[in-house]
């Protein structure tokens, strides 16, 4: 690889990072910026379609090998998202006329707003990157990255490279 094509793939490469933040922050925010605005038994399918959305963008670039960049930052978005459209379920649930008596005072409960969803997805989003974190490169994303690049290095190994690629 020439010096200018190595510059070339480093820049597409920092612009894909900006990019797959910027979709996946965008995405996240849009329950939490919506919750006003449509009733919130909906809130959860919102999610669930932001979720799908994130979800076939992350199998695009599974498959697209001259797609420099992580996508670790939407796979972190899109799991956020579906964890907490899950926990949205959970309470629109318990949120019923037959069992929330049984389980909440009904006099300190606030039947017009059950719940923030920046108060359900930050806790997730949390636990979620801290899980990432955790496992660092052993998990499902990055060691997809490594197998793509590996099979990248392998096809262009018939052709001579003016450096050695390393493994990790």
């Amino acid at each position: 690889m020439n010096k200018p094509h190595r510059i070339l793939v480093n820049q597409r490469g920092i612009f894909n990072l900006w990019w797959h933040w910027t979709l996946g922050f965008g995405l996240c925010t849009i329950p939490m910026l919506i919750t006003v605005s449509i009733p919130q038994i909906w809130l959860p399918f919102v999610g669930f379609a932001l979720y799908m959305i994130l979800h076939r963008i992350i199998d695009k670039n599974h498959y697209n090998a001259s797609n420099p960049g992580c996508s670790m930052i939407l796979t972190i978005c899109a799991r956020t998202l579906f964890w907490s459209s899950i926990v949205m379920v959970i309470i629109n649930s318990l949120h019923t006329s037959w069992l929330e008596p049984m389980l909440l005072n009904p006099a300190k409960f606030n039947h017009n707003i059950r719940f923030l969803a920046v108060l359900i997805s930050a806790p997730v989003t949390f636990i979620i990157t801290l899980i990432c974190k955790i496992t660092g490169r052993n998990n499902e994303q990055c060691r997809i990255c490594q197998f793509k690049a590996q099979n990248a290095t392998a096809a262009s190994s018939a052709i001579s490279l003016p450096w050695k690629p390393t493994a990790r």
